[in-house]
């Protein structure tokens, strides 16, 4: 339906009859997009990552498990989910500051394993200095990968005792501090396309995204269909949560600019 200049429409997903899977069930709101800045350009937040990850496609699984070793040379199974226990966030956030206005990706994890995750994170170090023949240098427990003459790629540090950020692209552990910027759960965008939390979110600022991609010719552009018919919209919110072993639930919202 449409309703306060938005396109409001519910949904649900279920498994197949015939599937040997089940779903785990996660019925707690997310809370750690409170961990990110207002300014992110999209992010997608879960209450319980090992629950969202059984939930997973197959082929998802596959993909990021790939993904995650060609980039870090961590086996995700082995050296890697045992201590993602907690929630997590993967957000795309903006560089004002950074050359050519490159936007950084960033991962926000909350561990009970502090020590286990440590060891993946000097590991990870280890594999970055030997394989791609990056710098490593250490700042007040934050650790910065840069490649010569000193260009910084990538981030990681501790936000607090259980929640780590591993970033790729300029520094971002400024934007990441409480102190310096209030977090994204109080921009006004996210709380119109998520007024409700569930255990699992999507957000995208549209608009945000357009406008830096206008001043920053690294940032992918979109099919041009697809591109026209986003260009009305402002932002998207989906909220999904499980309802039992076999199906899902989804609350989607996408707001329009005023202008439309």
């Amino acid at each position: 339906k449409f309703q306060d200049n938005q396109l409001r429409i519910k949904a649900m997903t279920w498994l197949s009859e015939n599937s040997n899977r089940s779903l785990d069930i996660s019925s707690s709101p997310t809370q750690i997009a409170q961990k990110l800045p207002a300014n992110t350009l999209a992010t997608f937040t879960t209450h319980d990552f090992p629950a969202s990850w059984h939930n997973a496609p197959p082929p998802w699984q596959d993909t990021i498990r790939q993904g995650w070793q060609t980039i870090t040379g961590l086996n995700l199974e082995e050296e890697v989910l045992p201590w993602l226990d907690g929630e997590l966030a993967v957000a795309a956030l903006p560089n004002p500051q950074a050359r050519l206005n490159v936007m950084s990706l960033v991962l926000v994890a909350q561990t009970q394993n502090r020590p286990q995750a440590e060891a993946a994170l000097a590991k990870m170090d280890q594999f970055v200095q030997q394989n791609r023949a990056w710098q490593i240098s250490k700042d007040n427990q934050i650790t910065t990968w840069k490649m010569p003459p000193g260009i910084p790629l990538g981030q990681h540090g501790w936000l607090d005792q259980q929640t780590l950020f591993v970033s790729l692209g300029p520094s971002v552990n400024q934007a990441l501090q409480p102190q310096t910027t209030p977090p994204l759960t109080q921009a006004p965008l996210f709380r119109q396309v998520l007024p409700r939390s569930g255990s699992s979110q999507l957000f995208v600022d549209f608009n945000s995204f357009f406008n830096l991609r206008q001043i920053s010719p690294l940032l992918p552009h979109l099919a041009p269909s697809l591109d026209n018919t986003l260009q009305p919209f402002q932002g998207l919110g989906i909220s999904g949560q499980v309802r039992n072993r076999w199906s899902q639930e989804y609350e989607i919202r996408l707001s329009l600019n005023p202008s439309n």
